[in-house]
């Protein structure tokens, strides 16, 4: 379980250097979700959710969060908009 708990965090830094490459890219930043992270790492081995559900999960989830987030805001470029919901298709 541990070891699957460092991959999971270890993966997930890794989504965020490619959320801060895209941020400098398009000048859009935004904050970092690292909503499941408390969940997974607490649970340990009484998850109601294998292992691999969380991490699809929290993929998901924010996803969707920066969307709502890209859609309250004052500056909405579409392409950023289309590129955003294309990943949440995509997890």
């Amino acid at each position: 379980m541990l070891k699957q708990i460092l991959m999971f965090v270890s993966s997930d830094l890794q989504g965020k250097l490619r959320f801060v490459e895209e941020s400098i890219q398009y000048k859009d930043y935004k904050p970092f979700f690292t909503n499941l992270w408390d969940a997974v790492i607490l649970s340990g081995r009484h998850a109601l959710l294998p292992f691999e559900k969380f991490q699809d999960l929290e993929h998901t989830y924010s996803w969707m969060k920066y969307y709502n987030t890209e859609l309250q805001g004052s500056k909405v470029e579409e392409n950023v908009l289309k590129d955003i919901l294309e990943e949440v298709l995509l997890s």
